[in-house]
Formats: C-alpha cells, structure tokens, sequence
C-alpha cells in the first residue's frame, strides 16, 4: 500500500477496513497520493491523473459490489481494494443483492444485474431501465396473447 495514500468526498474520508477501503455508491471521490503523478485504472478504465491536486477523481454509479484500483509507477504496482457499499438511506448490501437477484430472476434484463459496479449501472441519463420495464410490462400480456394467437395458426395470420 502506498503511504499516505486517502480517499475523501465532500463529506469526509472513506472507511478503512482490514485489507482495502469502503465506499458509498453515486459519489464523487477522491483519490490522492505523495509522490505522484501515478498511472491508475480502476477495473478496465484508465482513469487521468491530476498532477495539480496530486489525485485522481473517482465517480461511482449506483452499484455495489468489489472493485480493484491499481496504481502503477515505474515499473512497481499496487493494488487497492474497494468496495462500494449501498448508500445510507438504501437497504443493506446483503437485502440489495438479494433484491436484484429476484429481480433478475422474475424478469431478465430488468436491472443492470447483481454484477455490480464492473459491469454496468443505472445511468442519470436517458431512459433508466427500471422506468422502461415499468412502461413495457403493461404491454407483456397483450404481446404474449398475439404470440399465442399467431403460434396456434401461423398461415392464418400471415394472411391476416
């Protein structure tokens, strides 16, 4: 672990914790450290050092789950683990996780999955996924009856 190195948002430090750092989900952190300028990814993004604030900024989305951030210089290498925890006002990791699985598994698609912050998230732009699942799940049993419809006598309604 590099010496001195803090994570700290508006509201103040992050949580450690025996073995990495804990974080609360949808916010901006950031990440700094003596003796930069460091070259940082977080999974598979690169993220741009700031040599001015001697840090890197980390926006998180609103996901939970383990991440891994590397920092690198010259050749050496250190990792920095993170985990992203519901935020305050939200269920408990255990009760979130468990709620997107049923979710996922009641209708597939319906969230961004319990994969959390490495694989994707909900976006503040855009049509969000769970406001399209609620606009389109009226439309699921009208779709499956014409499906029926259309199974029973394919000829039929090819003509139709």
């Amino acid at each position: 672990m590099i010496a001195g190195l803090q994570i700290t948002d508006r509201q103040g430090p992050a949580v450690r914790e025996a073995g990495g750092w804990v974080l609360d989900e949808a916010r901006s952190w950031r990440l700094s450290a003596p003796g930069g300028p460091y070259s940082v990814r977080l999974e598979d993004r690169e993220l741009s050092w700031d040599c001015s604030r001697q840090g890197v900024r980390l926006d998180l989305p609103f996901a939970v789950g383990h991440l891994r951030l590397e920092l690198s210089q010259q050749g050496r290498r250190w990792q920095v683990p993170l985990r992203v925890r519901s935020a305050p006002n939200k269920l408990d990791d255990a009760s979130w996780e468990a709620l997107l699985v049923d979710l996922e598994r009641w209708l597939p698609g319906l969230s961004v999955g319990a994969e959390g912050p490495r694989v994707g998230s909900v976006g503040l732009v855009g049509v969000a996924a769970p406001l399209l699942a609620e606009a389109l799940l009226p439309l699921l049993p009208a779709l499956e009856r014409a499906l029926h419809r259309l199974l029973a006598a394919p000829r039929r309604r090819m003509r139709d």
